[in-house]
């Protein structure tokens, strides 16, 4: 049987545990048509590129597709190249919604990837498959992008599918043991959306093709799906990853209640939650959908400025928005807002006028509430093209444009000090946050997945909103004012409380968490309430005893560097201890649950000392790295070149450049920008 696989590298620092309904479809439309799909999720799964080559060639395939996105973008590319260096000769091709408006570049400078496939890829995937297993000619298939006499040829695309219950559903083979271990399955009941938001790019991809952008499916299809995977699998929530679920007036309001109603006629019992634009939100609608099981509302505010709002063209009002919020609050239920707070004409009065409202629709509902997110101007969304004609966009490398969307500069020189400074703090929330995401806290009370963790999220939320509101506040009188290192000392002082209270739910949130949405079970609370005895507090004591013994040894914010990585570290171990003991306690293995801390902290007390050693030695500032391995705190000196770009890097924190300073290898004075000594075998 000619095989197909169907691949979705992981994005560098990303991690999703949603299922790839994309792929899903295109492998479940093969198999009909005779041939055997296999998918490759590397996302979910957590593959590296290595693990993600060995699975793309574990067998034979004549074709293999990959999904990408701007994420993913760079990695499927080298996935691709090194595929063709271990000997793949089988027809590579692309598809989604970045490959499809980047067809011209990518086919242009990848010689390795034969085609792409543009738009609704079903009906296309399947005809170039055909093709490749009979050795028939494919470029000129509908849909497909390919090079022809050395020129680029783009093929008009086929009419976009009518009937979607046509489509069989789609296949979960990868998917399997993680619905049936959670109980979470995906699923979409539309496509396209009727919106015409300025930054999205949905209008275009279908746009490419005749037909309606918004369709929806049968409700009965749409109920018939979700029962089957209750039967078969178990699954008790659904997320429903619609573009916009409540469709266009009547017809997708009575859509949406009429899955409501078939879900409550056949007496599943299941809870879902819904995307929806804010004037789709009518509240007799969530009313029936919340008897049927609805607990969730993801709404796309996107902003509360009216100049933002036409900007982006959502065709929504500010009072809309604050009602659609006040819909779903007094249904009492849980809710998200997506905001784009940040475009290239942001004034720091508009940024404010934002966050205030974001307190008044709650901090802890803001999706992205500490990441300052900036307005992207992706090729095939219209807003690109306005930047570009006002010269806005700019990019700061030669790299091509497919690499990721164009930068642009904010006009107003107050926020751009707000947001170069922001951009130096906030990474720290997000490695946290990828971590959390990287290892899910499987001791937590389940959910959907972006909701797994929903309290750990609100906290880090509300906590990087404090802080990112405190900075706008000190960049206004004095936008030049050296306030960093006063906001660095609270973002670490934050993002210890964060890991050391709220994620290891010591004795202080023992204590508090309580009710049906509790971090923990209580008869896990219980048993781990003696366990923790006094470990927070040791935690906190290495932490600052290892600052109190780096601070001084480096000369400006240098130390800043060694003392972020050994504070970073301790939290890292946290996590991990944390990870390891919860489940000891739950068996009721509290001897075992004690020795595990007693080891990790006893070898976090040797790691410090160790520290203090090479602080004594003044060994560490050849460019020691600190890292944690589950507790194993040891000293890591780099190779020589890596030493000599670390301590440029330190001379450059250090203010190198003000005049002569002591090197941090040897001591002795040097002029600014001189070499320093490279440091001997022994010091290695």
């Amino acid at each position: 049987m000619f095989r197909v696989i169907l691949a979705n590298v992981a994005a560098d620092g990303l991690v999703s545990k949603v299922e790839h309904l994309g792929l899903g479809y295109l492998a479940a439309t093969l198999a009909r048509r005779g041939f055997a799909g296999r998918i490759v999720d590397a996302s979910f799964h957590r593959l590296r590129l290595r693990e993600t080559l060995e699975h793309l060639t574990s067998e034979a395939s004549c074709l293999v597709g990959f999904t990408v996105y701007y994420n993913n973008i760079r990695p499927t590319l080298s996935a691709i190249r090194k595929l063709r260096l271990e000997g793949y000769r089988g027809h590579i091709t692309l598809g989604g919604h970045h490959a499809t408006f980047h067809a011209e570049d990518l086919l242009a400078r990848h010689p390795e990837i034969d085609s792409v496939v543009r738009g609704e890829g079903e009906g296309a995937l399947c005809d170039l498959a055909a093709a490749v297993a009979t050795g028939s000619e494919w470029r000129g298939i509908a849909n497909v992008a390919c090079r022809r006499a050395g020129a680029i040829i783009l093929n008009p695309c086929r009419p976009l599918i009518v009937d979607l219950d046509e489509l069989p559903f789609p296949v979960r083979d990868p998917y399997v043991e993680f619905l049936r271990e959670h109980g979470i399955a995906t699923v979409i009941s539309t496509r396209g959306c009727y919106g015409r938001c300025s930054f999205c790019s949905i209008r275009a991809f279908y746009r490419l093709a005749r037909g309606r952008i918004w369709r929806p499916r049968s409700c009965s299809s749409v109920v018939d799906e979700i029962e089957g995977l209750a039967r078969a699998h178990g699954v008790r929530r659904i997320n429903f990853v619609d573009d916009e679920f409540i469709g266009p007036g009547a017809q997708g309001r009575a859509h949406a209640l009429g899955i409501g109603e078939e879900l409550r006629r056949r007496g599943l019992g299941l809870q879902f939650n819904i995307v929806c634009r804010p004037d789709s939100v009518d509240e007799s609608v969530l009313g029936a959908l919340q008897r049927a099981g609805l607990f969730h509302v993801s709404l796309g505010i996107e902003s509360w400025v009216p100049r933002q709002l036409a900007l982006y063209g959502k065709g929504v009002t500010r009072e809309q928005n604050l009602r659609a919020v006040e819909v779903v609050r007094r249904l009492g239920l849980d809710y998200l807002y997506f905001l784009i707070p940040a475009d290239p004409h942001l004034t720091i009065e508009e940024l404010n006028e934002n966050l205030d409202q974001i307190e008044r629709a709650g901090i802890e509902h803001a999706a992205e509430g500490f990441t300052f997110s900036q307005v992207m101007a992706f090729r095939g969304a219209p807003i690109k093209a306005q930047f570009d004609a006002a010269g806005l966009t700019c990019r700061h490398s030669r790299e091509p444009e497919y690499l990721g969307p164009a930068a642009f500069e904010f006009q107003d020189v107050r926020v751009r000090e707000v947001y170069r400074r922001w951009r130096d703090l906030f990474g720290e929330f997000i490695a946290l946050r990828v971590s959390v995401g990287r290892s899910p806290r499987t001791w937590l009370r389940g959910g959907p997945e972006e909701l797994l963790n929903r309290r750990w999220q609100q906290a880090l939320a509300v906590s990087g909103f404090r802080l990112f509101r405190e900075l706008v506040r000190a960049c206004q009188p004095a936008p030049g004012a050296a306030a960093l290192d006063d906001f660095d000392r609270m973002l670490e002082d934050d993002l210890d409380r964060l890991v050391y209270g709220r994620a290891l739910v010591l004795e202080a949130a023992v204590e508090s968490d309580h009710g049906e949405g509790s971090f923990l079970p209580l008869d896990a609370r219980e048993a781990i309430r003696p366990v923790w005895s006094g470990v927070v507090e040791g935690y906190q004591a290495l932490a600052d005893r290892a600052e109190a013994l780096l601070r001084p040894r480096l000369e400006g914010r240098g130390d800043r560097l060694f003392a972020r990585r050994v504070r970073c570290a301790l939290r890292d171990s946290a996590l991990h201890l944390c990870d390891r003991v919860v489940p000891l306690c739950k068996a009721r293995r509290f001897e075992r649950a004690r020795a595990v801390v007693r080891r990790e902290l006893s070898a976090l007390r040797a790691g410090v000392a160790r520290i203090e050693q090479a602080a004594v030695r003044g060994d560490f500032a050849n460019c020691v790295f600190f890292t944690i391995r589950m507790g194993r705190m040891r000293l890591v000196y780099p190779g020589p070149g890596v030493r000599r770009l670390v301590r440029r890097y330190l001379r450059t924190l250090a203010g190198a450049a003000k005049g002569p300073h002591a090197s941090p290898a040897t001591g002795e004075r040097v002029r600014p920008g001189a070499r320093p000594k490279r440091a001997g075998r022994g010091t290695e």
